[in-house]
């Protein structure tokens, strides 16, 4: 754990110190609401799904969108669903809150929004500027676990390692480091990102007597006035999933709700596993803390039968089926069981870059293929990965480390190792990270390219990258003109030739089907 603020000498970290006082205040007004705006991705480019709680449901709820700073937006209403109730730490004082959900549509690249919400039948004064960005050249941060109160029973310079910090002081010492992560990745790229992607454990609690613990880390974690500036897709970790507060939250797109299991903790589907496009990239998000192959290969399915001319195809999902962190990647019986079944469906599916965290260190893979006759555990085969990476077979996973610092762990060493699939381990205690997936076209826009590079937070050093994956660009809309050398389209002003897929549904998954649904019970899932 580390904290950003100032060690006992007064002398590190001196250029936040006066930010950390402040935020002290701030944090003490600020940590009991509950009723923050989320704003997360619609199920294209052209939408924006809000949530928010409220403690009424008699109202409907209300953006209010417009490209006008005051007035001239257009009334988007939602809808109030689901009662939920709060204590307070000691137990008592029993507050009902409600699930708030608008979805703005129509929504343009290039162009200046203003926004505010209605709530208890009246809008709010707060009127939000929101940018969008480039269709052709654009970027999204990446962060693994913010993990937000992960700091409480660690010790700190915060108290001058006295004790070790409580729960309150925990919730604030990383709600400060992550409001510092998020502000330093919009600065890397000019204030600019299209969308942030949460690998899971946006936040830490796992007692079940705590809800309102995990509700001050919610709190926390859409405190940043960024986070109303841009949309956030997460995905659940094993420290979101003892609660239902991630979907009470956020208002999700395309979830997956035939799935095959009802969770056997708190009896509600999940609908965890979804999907939306975002330009020319189709990301695909799935809840790793259960297992049924069946049910990612749907959600994977139904995804590229809607959108399957996308230059990119993007996964995230909590647990790291090829990191190679101690704590887990190759300890955890539930990511044991996992990889193969993920592996055969990425490969066949042609993703290109797969997104984790957990284990809360950096680690790059190789490009990883299916191979059923491999002698390994996950059937994977592997080939290089370089600078320049042109049209490679297999997917490039991604561990993320923890965005806010909370918890740093360690990973094996080369000679340690008995898999071959890792290409580069980074960690870098006393510090956190988040990278950037940087999408753009070449060759009078033929060539789709996308870079990886992940930079320290602090120094806005690169930990590790860029590595460049390049390929043929496709096209998204319908033909509209047909030669002897193939189908023509037209998007974004330019001719495109169009890749018609074949989706082969049946692909055989049988073999990582057990005779019920499971619920994954990882081992070390405390940390």
């Amino acid at each position: 754990m580390y904290y950003r603020g100032y060690l006992p000498d007064g002398t590190a970290f001196e250029e936040t110190k006066e930010e950390w006082n402040d935020f002290k205040k701030q944090w003490e007004v600020e940590k009991t609401n509950f009723q923050r705006i989320s704003v997360f991705p619609g199920d294209n480019e052209s939408e924006l799904n809000f949530g928010w709680y409220s403690k009424t449901n008699d109202t409907l709820p209300a953006i209010c969108w417009g490209k006008d700073s005051i007035n001239d937006c257009k009334e988007y209403e939602g809808t109030v669903k689901e009662e939920y109730i709060v204590k307070d730490e000691n137990g008592k004082n029993a507050v009902k809150y409600y699930s708030n959900r608008v979805t703005v549509t129509g929504v343009q690249r290039g162009s200046t929004y203003y926004y505010k919400r209605k709530i208890y039948g009246k809008y709010e004064s707060d009127v939000i500027q929101f940018n969008t960005h480039n269709t052709n050249n654009y970027q999204f941060i990446f962060v693994g676990d913010p993990q937000i109160g992960g700091s409480a029973g660690r010790f700190s310079s915060v108290n001058y390692y006295r004790k070790a910090l409580d729960d309150n002081e925990g919730i604030r010492n990383d709600a400060f480091n992550w409001g510092k992560t998020i502000t330093s990745a919009f600065d890397k790229v000019n204030q600019e990102p299209s969308l942030i992607l949460s690998a899971g454990d946006q936040a830490d609690e796992m007692d079940m007597s705590k809800r309102y613990i995990e509700e001050m880390q919610y709190s926390a974690l859409l405190l940043p006035k960024q986070m109303q500036q841009i949309p956030m897709a997460a995905a659940l970790g094993n420290h979101d999933s003892t609660f239902d507060t991630f979907r009470r939250h956020f208002n999700i797109p395309n979830p997956l709700k035939d799935t095959i299991y009802v969770n056997p903790k708190t009896n509600y589907i999940t609908e965890y596993n979804y999907f939306f496009r975002y330009n020319n990239a189709l990301v695909v998000v799935l809840d790793t803390n259960y297992l049924h192959c069946v049910d990612f290969k749907n959600v994977i399915a139904n995804a590229i039968k809607k959108y399957p001319n996308t230059d990119w195809r993007i996964a995230m999902f909590h647990h790291d089926i090829y990191g190679n962190g101690i704590a887990h990647a190759q300890t955890d019986s539930g990511i044991r069981v996992i990889r193969p079944c993920l592996t055969k469906l990425f490969h066949h599916y042609k993703f290109d870059v797969v997104i984790n965290g957990h284990d809360h260190v950096y680690t790059a893979s190789k490009f990883v293929t299916y191979n059923p006759n491999a002698n390994n555990n996950g059937k994977y085969d592997t080939t290089g990965v370089s600078e320049i990476n042109k049209n490679p077979d297999g997917p490039l996973f991604i561990t993320a480390n923890c965005s806010t610092g909370a918890k740093l762990y360690e990973y094996y060493k080369e000679e340690e190792m008995t898999w071959d699939y890792v290409h580069k381990n980074f960690q870098r205690f006393a510090s956190s990270s988040f990278g950037i997936l940087d999408f753009y076209y070449e060759d009078n826009n033929n060539i789709a390219s996308l870079n990886v590079t992940t930079y320290d937070s602090n120094t806005h050093n690169i930990n590790d990258g860029p590595y460049k994956i390049e390929k043929q660009k496709r096209c998204c809309n319908t033909p509209d003109y047909i030669t002897e050398d193939g189908i023509w389209g037209v998007e974004y002003g330019d001719w495109c030739g169009i890749v018609n897929e074949t989706i082969n549904e049946d692909v055989d998954i049988s073999e990582f089907i057990n005779e019920k649904d499971i619920y994954i019970d990882y081992e070390d899932s405390e940390v």
